[in-house]
Order: C-alpha cells, then sequence, then structure tokens
C-alpha cells in the first residue's frame, strides 16, 4: 500500500460472484482518499466511490488475502492482488514437479504478501466503518477458510472435469 498525501491505494482485485475463484475477478486499484473508499478497475470504469462512514461489516475472507466491506446492501469483495495470476504449466513427472517448488514457495509468499495488505486495510478502515449493519440489512458472513479451501478445491475439479469431457467427446467424435 503507498501512502499519497492523505489517500491511501493499492493494487486489488474486485470479486463478484458467490464463489470465491479467479475467474469472476477484475484488477485495479483500492483507494482511500479523505472520507471516501472507492474501486476503480485498470480501465477507468469505478466499481464503487462511496463515503467510507456508510460503510459497515468488515471482515476477512479468503484465507486473510482479502475483505469484505458493505455499502448498504452491496457487498464488496476485494482481494490483495496486483496483477492477473499467470498461466501455471502442470507438472508432467516428479522431476517436474520437484524443478517447480521454486513455484510453490513463491505462491506462499505471494499469500504473505496479499495477507499482510489485507491487515493493513483492514486496520486502516476498522476504526472508520460502522460495526453493525443499518437496519433490514442482511450481512452474509464471508467464507471461513475451510469452507474457501473446499470450494476452490470442487471448482476446479469441476473445471478439470469438465476439460477432459470436452476433450473425451472430440476423441469419440473423430473416431466415429
Amino acid at each position: 500500500m503507498t501512502q499519497v498525501g492523505v489517500a491511501y491505494e493499492s493494487p486489488a482485485a474486485y470479486r463478484t460472484g458467490r464463489v470465491p475463484t479467479t475467474l469472476n475477478q477484475r484488477y485495479g486499484t483500492l483507494r482511500l482518499a479523505g472520507d471516501r473508499l472507492s474501486f476503480t478497475h485498470h480501465d477507468g470504469t469505478v466499481r464503487f466511490d462511496v463515503p467510507v462512514a456508510e460503510c459497515h461489516s468488515l471482515a476477512k475472507a479468503e484465507l486473510g488475502a482479502a475483505f469484505e466491506v458493505w455499502h448498504g446492501a452491496t457487498r464488496h469483495r476485494l482481494v490483495m492482488s496486483g496483477t492477473p495470476p499467470a498461466v501455471v504449466v502442470p507438472p508432467v513427472g516428479l522431476g517436474d514437479a520437484l524443478l517447480r517448488m521454486d513455484e510453490v514457495a513463491e505462491g506462499i509468499q505471494a499469500q504473505r504478501r496479499m495477507a499482510s495488505a489485507a491487515r493493513t486495510w483492514t486496520e486502516l478502515l476498522e476504526p472508520l466503518v460502522a460495526r453493525e449493519a443499518p437496519p433490514g440489512v442482511r450481512v452474509h458472513k464471508p467464507y471461513g477458510n475451510f469452507r474457501y479451501v473446499v470450494t476452490t478445491v470442487f471448482v476446479v475439479l469441476g473445471i478439470a472435469f469438465g476439460l477432459l469431457a470436452v476433450i473425451f467427446a472430440a476423441v469419440w467424435a473423430s473416431m466415429g
């Protein structure tokens, strides 16, 4: 996070949808300037720009690498990540897997940096936002760590099985 005058900003991703995956997030800049909290996509589209005093129900999410803040009945889920994830080619054999252990270590370090940035943002916003939702607003809790991991595993397995089904169908069709 960088301090710009009296403003704070950092790269982040805005996550839409109910399932916490990178398939439904857009990258941009999270900013707190004066009394306003905003998120602007890389293409210049403003996702939200709201008075921070109207925000409520701040909570950490997704293994600590993200947080949620609500404005009225709208949830804003922000993941601390500045660039889209790199395309990773899965290892073919054990030798390949051993050579890619540095990528695993980089991923662990990236997770720690993201969690640190999310912690900084939540500490910064905590005294500025209301702890409770306004009357009549139902706030959904963020996914806990276990639910997040299980959901992510099932999404990845679903995508893998879908790809295998398409490949199998293409091979079957070419044989007939």
